[in-house]
């Protein structure tokens, strides 16, 4: 489906679970991954960053950190080859 609307694949990287901790962030107006860093549904963001990172930046590429990320991100976006 992805291809037919986006024009590329997209790979499942993971899921962001059901907390019960998150309702609670949001009454405390706080990021449930400061709120409860080890809950469920932290990991699963996580795990998601983590496998981002992974699949867009090769073994030993200089830019394996979060800034180097988004901008491969925005290069991607805005067609070009990052």
């Amino acid at each position: 489906m992805s291809v037919r609307f986006l024009g590329h694949p997209l790979n499942l990287l993971g899921s962001v679970l059901r907390d019960p901790d998150m309702p609670i962030a949001v009454r405390n107006q706080r990021a449930f991954l400061e709120e409860a860093p080890h809950g469920i549904a932290s990991r699963g963001i996580q795990t998601l960053t983590t496998r981002l990172l992974n699949s867009l930046c090769e073994e030993g590429s200089e830019d394996r950190d979060v800034g180097g990320l988004w901008k491969r991100v925005a290069t991607y976006l805005k067609g070009r080859k990052a």
